[in-house]
């Protein structure tokens, strides 16, 4: 099994979760994440202030997948998830040893 993380616009992940739901997965983990680093932030005017951010909210979409799924998952993902700016698009899989608990089952799936 491969556990797949991607880092998104926060605006996409509706329509990413449905088409992963119309390919069969519907179970999927997405947290708000705030993300720094080669994206230079940008300057918040309020008032008379002016404020610096250095991160950029974006959402991470985490889905385990079977081997073979993997592939066709990531390609979902490219097309619809990705949008050419800085930071958007990291897509990122791992091994998954075994599952120990799934949902409110007690399943071992190795």
């Amino acid at each position: 099994m491969k556990r797949i993380e991607a880092i998104i616009h926060p605006d996409r992940v509706a329509a990413l979760c449905a088409v992963l739901g119309d390919a069969g997965y519907p179970d999927a983990t997405v947290s708000l994440v705030e993300e720094s680093g080669g994206q230079a932030g940008w300057t918040r005017h309020l008032r008379a202030s002016t404020h610096r951010e250095n991160g950029r909210e974006q959402s991470r979409l985490d889905v385990v997948v079977s081997d073979d799924d993997a592939p066709e998952i990531i390609n979902v993902i490219r097309a619809f998830a990705l949008s050419g700016d800085a930071g958007c698009g990291d897509i990122l899989m791992q091994d998954i040893a075994e599952v120990v608990a799934r949902g409110a089952r007690d399943v071992v799936v190795r």
